[in-house]
């Protein structure tokens, strides 16, 4: 039997998710507007096709290029890249921030250190060969992922398969500065490519 207190309680709660699913799906239509603009401006200025989601796809010096929209229940919303090379070599990587707290008591094995303090600081590598993973994480590699504005979540992977090499990075929200979009792709088809060229990005 409920009581009139109960029944209140509950329609309030119904009334108070039911408000805060509107406003996030208004959210994420506004993101996803100025995320298109973003878009747009990036397929013009590197020969890519936008599509509505929105996403990016096409090719870039032999290099498969897919960006999109992602939602992690837990994560929210993220941006993620994805590079495909067919002459890179497959070096299986992973990269992801530094566990903290039971998480860390929860992670099976030491990551591996890549010998620069801020990364190790910041970052744990997990890899199968620990020399080919250091030389994918060069300079520019690791100054390009601490510079990201939000690291969390943030996973970069690195693996291999008779068709090559495949890259994915996720990014937390949506990224909506042309320029960071660019710099990001252009990135990733070096290290795909397994030719990185290029500055290391302005760190905030």
């Amino acid at each position: 039997m409920f009581s009139l207190g109960s029944l209140l309680t509950q329609i309030f709660s119904r009334e108070k998710k039911a408000a805060a699913d509107a406003a996030r799906s208004q959210l994420v239509e506004r993101l996803a507007s100025h995320g298109e603009r973003a878009f747009a401006e990036v397929a013009r200025r590197m020969g890519l096709v936008c599509e509505p989601g929105p996403s990016l796809r096409g090719e870039l010096r032999g290099v498969t290029l897919v960006v999109s929209i992602a939602e992690n229940r837990d994560e929210g919303l993220m941006t993620r890249f994805s590079a495909t090379s067919s002459t890179a070599r497959a070096v299986a990587l992973n990269v992801r921030p530094k566990a903290r707290g039971l998480e860390a008591l929860l992670r099976r094995g030491a990551p591996e250190a890549v010998g620069d303090a801020e990364f190790d600081a910041t970052f744990d590598l997990a890899c199968s060969d620990a020399p080919a993973a250091r030389a994918v994480l060069d300079a520019r590699a690791r100054a390009t992922l601490l510079s990201l504005p939000d690291r969390m979540p943030l996973y970069f992977d690195h693996r291999g398969d008779p068709r090559g090499v495949e890259l994915t990075l996720d990014v937390s929200g949506v990224e909506l500065d042309p320029d960071r979009l660019v710099y990001l792709l252009e990135w990733l088809v070096g290290v795909a490519s397994a030719q990185p060229e290029g500055e290391a990005p302005y760190r905030t």
